[in-house]
């Protein structure tokens, strides 16, 4: 099963701090003459905010058998639905 991270419950301050601390650690900010250079850029960026998601974002566990397409809002509207149809 893919993995999916939960970024509704995500504490963002912690995770820009993080996201801070591990950009250091990469090549700082210069022209890109060439185009090596720009993939080894874009690799370094990448792997940087992909580790600091896998650290600070908790993954997802759904049920096997839940509706992964069902939703908030969905259920805002069925309770509407059911108060509508009571008054009816």
């Amino acid at each position: 099963m893919k993995v999916s991270y939960n970024f509704r419950v995500v504490d963002w301050e912690d995770f820009q701090e993080n996201l801070a601390i591990h950009l250091l650690e990469i090549l700082p900010p210069q022209p890109i003459l060439m185009e090596q250079q720009f993939q080894e850029a874009a690799k370094g960026l990448t792997e940087v905010i992909q580790d600091t998601i896998c650290t600070r974002i908790p993954e997802n566990k759904p049920c096997l058998f839940s509706k992964r397409w069902w939703n908030n809002d969905l259920s805002r509207q069925k309770t509407e639905i059911k108060k509508l149809s009571h008054l009816a």
